[in-house]
């Protein structure tokens, strides 16, 4: 009897198991359903020029709080969300955001001259008309796929 006991235990246990790792992807699309970069584009730099500047929208439409962490392009070193901000003498000055959170139903607007992903250390000479692949990262970590193309 006891066995058996056992036997039905070491059955539930991995049943559980099981089920978690099923579950696996089933959490990471939760944590990104419902989030979308819309329009996301890339200024075209001078040729020597080794920064750019990524913009679009990101929108949260799903019921919860999602905190974006980062943003990454495949063609670039480095990518950080920036706040331009001007001081009452009229100087502008950007801040590095390590993070933005939206709440349900908020959007984070990424425009010239206000909040924008400085993308650092260009792997290659941008064109207009190509595209650059890359994510935008949630905390917890969801990613929402992007192709920002190059004006």
């Amino acid at each position: 009897m006891i066995f058996s006991h056992h036997k039905t235990l070491r059955s539930w246990f991995l049943g559980l198991a099981v089920l978690i790792v099923g579950l696996d992807p089933c959490l990471s699309l939760a944590k990104t359903e419902g989030v979308s970069i819309t329009d996301p584009w890339v200024r075209q730099p001078p040729s020597s020029q080794k920064i750019t500047a990524l913009y679009g929208t990101i929108k949260n439409n799903s019921p919860t709080p999602v905190t974006v962490v980062g943003v990454t392009l495949e063609d670039a070193a480095q990518c950080e969300i920036h706040q331009t901000v001007i001081d009452t003498k009229g100087v502008a000055s950007m801040n590095h955001q390590p993070t933005y959170a939206l709440k349900p139903g908020e959007s984070l607007d990424l425009t010239p001259g206000g909040y924008h992903v400085m993308v650092m250390g260009l792997k290659k000479e941008l064109k207009k008309g190509e595209s650059l692949k890359g994510s935008v990262l949630l905390q917890g970590g969801g990613t929402i796929s992007l192709e920002a193309s190059v004006r």
